[in-house]
């Protein structure tokens, strides 16, 4: 654009979004605390809100707050300490929010490795960071050991899908999917783990604007994988960046995570974000595309971050057809173009109403009793296999920049076609990559 006709005026100049904005945000400073001390302090009058939903067992935030507390004991007592780096390999679950929290709390950081990976390209990450301790889901063991071998790991720390259900369904879990897993001597049990920390009572290191909370992956593709360290600046200054949306985030809205926790995308905008801002986040470990519209029915979530491929399943789901869709408020997407039928599809308009009254019998109705668990189920193949299946919230996740668009109260559905990441803490635009590229050049070569 050129002003007067003269010079040209550049965007990063002009600023032209700051009109979308109120002016009491334009200038506001990024809080200078830890990401796990400003979860604290946003929700410390409202520590009765739901934080967490899993499988329908809900967790208070005071709930979490206690558990992050007890995962930051427990790694004490295993001698975590400030700059340690804990490996953790698996798919989204209350233990991995825990840990993300807990060792922010103890100055550690976490390295995110995607569960597909075969056992040398977990090695290679273990081997990249040095970790002494490995956290990783039942499910992988097999390949976490191998990969664990003549590595610096020296405790190794083993959590189930089923540690965090609901007992009825944690006990169905265990009937249907026994652990036959047998584990070396230095693994510990997600529970035994917690235990081992009582009488530890570990308090939090000293704010460094330097500390990295986590390390992601990126996935090669133009050029060898790298690591990319993330601090509590990135993580802060990106939910404080969506919290000057009031208008579109209100405490308390629902969040369905899709996504899973080892690309930036899925644990800055699908847990951290939304627990600063009072959100209640609905964790969908093991995602099957088919059943999204499904769980979207039930939940019906105010806010979802996701990938065009899951508009696409929800465009063309004959369950959300002629819906009441008006709790949407905000669902985006990031990493490439909706398809247009699908982009035409899912803009409504003003609302989208119901054509008859659904039919309770129907089986396929996520209201009739007897389907109420259907969608996620913890069991079966999508429970043994959720390393695969929730992973694949990652498919062709390569947010190269950031952003969201908002709707308002009117607007049954808006989705944002790119997601800009303002990650400004360490001054350096985050690519994310789809690991796909990685996973196929080092898969398994056996069964």
């Amino acid at each position: 654009m050129m002003e007067d006709g003269k010079e040209p005026v550049y965007a990063s100049k002009a600023k032209p979004w700051l009109k979308y904005y109120d002016e009491k945000y334009i200038h506001q400073s990024v809080p200078e605390c830890s990401a796990f001390a400003l979860v604290c302090r946003n929700n410390e009058r409202h520590l009765g809100d739901t934080a967490l939903e899993y499988y329908g067992r809900k967790f208070s935030y005071a709930d979490l707050i206690v558990q992050i507390k007890k995962t930051a004991a427990a790694l004490q007592a295993l001698g975590v300490k400030k700059g340690d780096i804990i490996t953790v390999v698996s798919v989204m679950t209350p233990e991995v929010v825990y840990t993300f929290y807990a060792a922010d709390l103890l100055g550690a950081t976490l390295n995110l490795v995607d569960p597909r990976y075969s056992a040398e390209g977990i090695r290679e990450y273990i081997e990249e960071v040095e970790s002494r301790l490995l956290i990783c889901l039942n499910v992988v063991y097999p390949r976490c050991h191998q990969a664990a071998k003549r590595t610096s790991v020296e405790r190794v720390v083993v959590l189930s899908p089923a540690d965090s259900l609901p007992l009825a369904k944690a006990v169905g879990y265990k009937l249907t999917e026994p652990d036959k897993n047998r584990y070396a001597s230095n693994v510990l049990r997600w529970k035994a783990f917690i235990a081992a920390g009582k009488g530890h009572s570990p308090a939090a290191v000293p704010y460094d604007p330097q500390h990295t909370c986590v390390v992601v992956h990126t996935g090669g593709t133009t050029g060898s994988p790298k690591g990319v360290m993330l601090t509590d600046y990135c993580f802060n200054a990106l939910a404080q960046e969506f919290a000057a949306q009031s208008r579109l985030f209100h405490r308390g809205q629902k969040l369905l995570n899709v996504m899973p926790p080892f690309i930036a995308y899925g644990y800055s905008c699908g847990i951290h974000m939304p627990l600063v801002m009072g959100l209640h986040i609905i964790i969908i470990p093991n995602l099957d595309p088919e059943k999204l519209g499904a769980l979207v029915w039930k939940y019906k979530p105010a806010h979802m971050f996701g990938v065009p491929t899951h508009y696409q399943q929800l465009a063309a789901d004959p369950l959300l057809k002629n819906k009441d869709l008006s709790f949407i408020r905000n669902y985006a997407a990031g990493g490439d173009a909706i398809a247009v039928p699908a982009r035409s599809a899912l803009l409504l308009g003003p609302t989208a109403v119901m054509s008859e009254p659904d039919n309770p019998d129907n089986p396929n109705n996520p209201d009739n009793p007897d389907n109420s668990d259907q969608p996620d189920k913890p069991s079966g193949d999508n429970a043994h296999n959720g390393a695969n299946n929730a992973a694949n919230g990652a498919n062709n996740a390569s947010a190269s920049h950031g952003g969201t668009a908002s709707t308002g109260s009117s607007i049954a559905v808006i989705i944002a076609m790119v997601i800009v990441l303002l990650i400004a803490g360490s001054g350096m635009l985050l690519r994310i990559h789809s690991p796909h590229e990685r996973t196929l050049n080092r898969q398994e070569t056996s069964a």
